[in-house]
């Protein structure tokens, strides 16, 4: 498998559909253990692709409701419930994808 390794990312990251999908894959890679196939990591990065897309649609959804919702604070939401799922997925770790 170590020969195979460059390849096997490369094929994965191909396939997942946005920047957060890819960053959290690549996160996930050193938290899953042994996974030779890269499964769970690429599981969880699917996961978090769909995840980011329906939090950002519904973070817009309040945005609109509430004036007073600066994009930082949107942006500052993202990153929390995004850590939430990371640390929900991998227990233990300290540190989050985000």
């Amino acid at each position: 498998m170590g020969s195979n390794l460059p390849i096997l990312y490369r094929n994965i990251m191909d396939g997942l559909p946005s920047e957060d999908a890819k960053k959290a894959f690549l996160w996930a890679t050193d938290k899953t253990g042994n996974d030779r196939g890269l499964y769970r990591a690429e599981a969880f990065a699917r996961e978090v692709g769909e995840l980011s897309n329906t939090l950002w649609e519904m973070i817009g959804m309040a945005g609109t409701a509430h004036d007073g919702f600066d994009l930082s604070c949107k942006i500052d939401m993202h990153i929390f419930m995004m850590r939430r799922h990371a640390h929900y997925s991998f227990p233990g770790n300290n540190d989050a994808w985000t």
